[in-house]
């Protein structure tokens, strides 16, 4: 470090299982593992994790596609069903609700962007709620849903996007399986220490309750 060289790292320690635990140890051995670098996660069964269902974004297909992960196998995987946004019962007032779309909602004009043209024309009857604009939003409406089309000019329905609800404990074990194949190694045990240096307080290791410290550096 006295030279002003960056030092490449070699141990890269993920503390704790679950689902974001093995998203990040996927992506990790997807990108980071090389044989100079070493991934590990530590996770205690003795903790476990919460297996229920969980909500996602979009991204999520985003990250699946970047890790090469086919959609089909996940879904069927990780018991998934198609989401296309979400519905908020009692939003503002207990009979009031709110649903949220995936993706865009109209289309801007000369710049202005559509949620302001609606805000300005809202108190037209004829002008309809702003989620009528929205395909998603009108796709789930009609408990309807299909793939996107490739994008083409025009095309209704190029813009329609979606997330998903899966089974969280699944997903992780899926991801598990996804990252020990390319080379993450896990770690069973409870940490019951953090070790920092004593000049940056940078954390330097972890203690487990058998004794056992695990670097990274």
């Amino acid at each position: 470090m006295e030279t002003g060289e960056a030092q490449p790292i070699r141990e890269i320690v993920i503390v704790g299982g679950g689902t974001a635990g093995w998203m990040t140890a996927a992506a990790a051995g997807r990108f980071l593992t090389t044989p100079q670098r070493r991934v590990r996660l530590i996770e205690s069964e003795a903790i476990g994790t919460v297996g229920v269902g969980e909500g996602t974004i979009p991204p999520m297909s985003e990250f699946n596609q970047m890790l090469g992960i086919a959609e089909p196998d996940f879904m069927a995987a990780t018991k998934a069903t198609y989401k296309l946004g979400i519905d908020f019962v009692g939003w503002g007032a207990k009979d009031e609700r709110y649903f949220h779309p995936f993706g865009h909602i109209g289309s801007s004009l000369d710049g202005v962007a559509f949620h302001q043209l609606w805000l300005k024309h809202r108190k037209n009857p004829s002008i309809g709620p702003l989620a009528a604009y929205s395909l998603s939003a009108l796709a789930a409406f009609n408990n309807r849903f299909a793939p996107p089309a490739p994008p083409e000019p025009g095309s209704p329905v190029s813009p329609l996007s979606y997330a998903f609800h899966l089974d969280a404990s699944l997903y992780a074990t899926m991801l598990r399986e996804f990252a020990e194949a390319r080379g993450v190694e896990r770690i069973e045990g409870r940490i019951v220490e953090v070790l920092r240096d004593g000049d940056s307080g940078q954390v330097t290791a972890v203690v487990l309750d058998d004794g056992r410290k695990v670097e990274g550096q």
